[in-house]
């Protein structure tokens, strides 16, 4: 095993911003975060650990007044910010700070890139390119209590201790098969901000069993999901502890939907009276407003020719990907190619170096089916 170098504990200002302006003048730091959302519909950040040229520092937002020293360092363009599997981290930082890191690099992305498993697992992914074997004995700790024992900050200072020595080699193997572009593109769109700003007016995309309502009962499911979702950020509570999927879908098939009783979990007698009587206001301002009733549009997806077509490109991706020795969801996966058929412009199959190596005949495909 690489020696391990020590990590500090940072939990007074003095320390943090000392800390931050040494690591200003390094030129790539690796980054991970600890959180719990177990009953929070935002994350609860407890933890922020950072590296850079064997230095490590376990960063306490739970002791700190500010974080404010960070913001610089994360926003500096000229610093590489390296993570693995990066988006709930970028969740966390975009709640906590108000604006997402410049200049990433997210090895989950570069390891599918080089033709390793999709979605790989940050240990196994050490393991691969370091040889170092990491315990899995605290991936379940509540990271909100304090103090933090020993072996959980070694834990915490392990992902970005070898985050940072297993970069440089994976970015070399990737520019040897001419792909750092793709890597520079597909860590860009996570900085969409987009991305981390749940609309509630989209919420309804997320609901399993919609596909199935009828069209009354479809557009009523868009709006308890648009309420679900408010109601959620609102009192910073799980959306299912609003309402369930099931129990949602439910609910948009009653001739009322809110005649329905519904006890929001974590939610007092009056703020459960004022959550539902706020999804009274919608429901009647949807049906005031209403037109004419539109078809389910994901029932459209079960039409067999529709089928068919998506058959049919997923066999392009998967020739490219063998071609290529990568996996096939890295190009495109079934909810890439169904959004190149419902809104090409929005698909990622429709842009970029996935554009270049598959586009052409992906849209041959789709303009013969529309003719």
């Amino acid at each position: 095993m690489p020696y391990q170098s020590p990590y500090h504990v940072i939990q007074h200002p003095e320390q943090l911003a000392a800390w931050c302006q040494a690591a200003r003048h390094s030129q790539s730091v690796a980054i991970d975060t600890e959180f719990v959302r177990e009953s929070t519909y935002y994350p609860h950040f407890c933890l922020l650990q950072i590296a850079f040229e064997g230095h490590i520092a376990l960063i306490d937002p739970l002791s700190l007044p500010s974080l404010e020293p960070l913001e610089g360092l994360l926003q500096d363009p000229s610093i590489q910010k390296v993570v693995h599997a990066g988006r709930q981290d970028f969740e966390v930082l975009h709640q906590h700070f108000g604006f997402l890191p410049t200049s990433i690099i997210d090895t989950q992305l570069l390891a599918g890139l080089l033709g390793l498993p999709d979605q790989m697992g940050y240990a196994t992914l050490i393991q691969d390119t370091l040889g170092v074997t990491l315990p899995k004995d605290h991936t379940r700790t509540d990271w909100s209590q304090r103090p933090l024992s020993p072996a959980q900050l070694d834990y915490a200072a392990d992902d970005v201790r070898y985050l940072a020595l297993a970069v440089e080699p994976l970015l070399a193997k990737l520019d040897q098969l001419n792909r750092l572009p793709w890597l520079e593109e597909d860590c860009q769109s996570l900085l969409d901000p987009a991305l981390y700003e749940n609309d509630p007016t989209e919420s309804w995309k997320r609901i399993g069993g919609i596909a199935d309502l009828e069209p009354r009962a479809f557009d009523d499911a868009k709006v308890i999901a648009q309420w679900r979702e408010e109601t959620a950020k609102a009192l910073n509570i799980p959306r299912t502890w609003v309402v369930r999927d099931d129990t949602l879908c439910q609910m948009a098939r009653q001739s009322d939907p809110t005649d329905v009783a519904v006890r929001i979990r974590g939610a007092d007698q009056l703020t459960q009276k004022e959550a539902l009587a706020s999804l009274t206001a919608l429901m009647k301002a949807s049906t005031h407003h209403k037109r004419d009733i539109t078809p389910n549009p994901l029932a459209a997806r079960a039409d067999p020719l529709r089928r068919a077509l998506i058959k049919q490109m997923a066999g392009i991706i998967q020739t490219e990907a063998e071609h290529l020795k990568i996996s096939p969801s890295v190009i495109g996966s079934r909810k890439d190619i169904e959004q190149l058929i419902d809104d090409p412009q929005k698909s990622r199959l429709s842009r970029g170096w996935r554009h270049n190596r598959v586009g052409p005949k992906l849209y041959e495909l789709l303009k013969s089916a529309k003719d």
